[in-house]
């Protein structure tokens, strides 16, 4: 979601995942593609395995 980049902040903590915004439709787009990828198995474990842990 290339689009939403400039419109959403991130906050990860160690045990948490915090997302910002002033922009209701932003969060609600971002919220709608985040649940589909975390429901799609293949997607999901594709996106973790390219993770960097800090």
């Amino acid at each position: 979601m290339p689009e939403l980049v400039d419109t959403l902040r991130f906050d990860p903590e160690a045990d948490m995942f915090c997302m910002y915004s002033s922009n209701r439709a932003a969060v609600q787009s971002f919220a709608a593609g985040f649940k589909v990828a975390c429901e799609g198995e293949e997607r999901i474990n594709d996106l973790l395995s390219r993770s960097e842990m800090d």
